[in-house]
């Protein structure tokens, strides 16, 4: 049995590099356990380390995009479930062509459930200027996501507001943007941050559309 210790931050890379090695290596779905963030480690005496890869390891672009959104839902059996399909598609090859396949459907149903999810954070999150002097605007967001979605999500922000300095607080993770440089950091409490009456659309104006969400500026 192999447990794999995925972390809170970049869990996307790290289950695309585990999968990778036990796929190439013929480690069958039922000897895998996935610890996320820790949750199992306190159950276990020993981790198996994990094997080298063996063999170049090759998926549909159609599965790894569906992956890349998968590993981002609070669901506890997403990762077992993307691996299941993983070793699947070693002898299906048409497997993602299958409508009616029932592992299918249910990655399909996360996958829906997380866009969702950083749809609405898009569209929701309110930010504060806690400026305190310097250059730079300094603005932060406390925001609960229904899913793990900050660091998909993030990018998003740094590419429309590249110019000013943010945070977004969760109880998950914390994204930070300071002087054009992204970075992610444990989660928090909600924060007691000062009251403020300017927020980020009072000084971006025209960057935001009537339905709230950020759109590039017109050049």
């Amino acid at each position: 049995m192999f447990t794999v210790p995925l972390p809170r931050i970049g869990t996307d890379v790290a289950w695309r590099d585990a999968a990778k090695r036990l796929i190439s290596a013929g480690v069958p779905p039922k000897e895998v356990l996935w610890d996320f963030a820790g949750t199992l480690t306190p159950l276990l005496d020993n981790a198996t380390p994990l094997p080298e890869a063996k063999r170049r390891v090759q998926a549909p672009h159609s599965f790894l995009t569906l992956a890349q959104t998968v590993v981002w839902h609070r669901n506890d059996d997403r990762f077992t479930r993307l691996y299941t399909v993983l070793w699947r598609l070693r002898n299906e090859t048409g497997l993602m062509n299958d409508s009616d396949d029932p592992d299918l459907i249910a990655l399909r149903q996360l996958d829906d459930d997380v866009l969702r999810a950083q749809a609405r954070m898009r569209k929701s999150i309110s930010f504060r200027d806690l400026r305190q002097g310097g250059a730079r605007h300094s603005f932060a967001a406390w925001f609960v996501p229904a899913h793990h979605v900050v660091e998909p999500i993030a990018p998003y922000f740094a590419q429309r507001l590249p110019d000013l300095d943010w945070m977004i607080a969760t109880p998950d993770v914390t994204a930070q943007f300071i002087n054009g440089n992204l970075s992610f950091h444990p989660g928090q409490p909600k924060p007691d941050w000062p009251s403020s009456k300017k927020r980020i659309d009072d000084y971006l104006g025209d960057l935001f559309n009537p339905s709230g969400e950020i759109q590039a500026p017109k050049a």
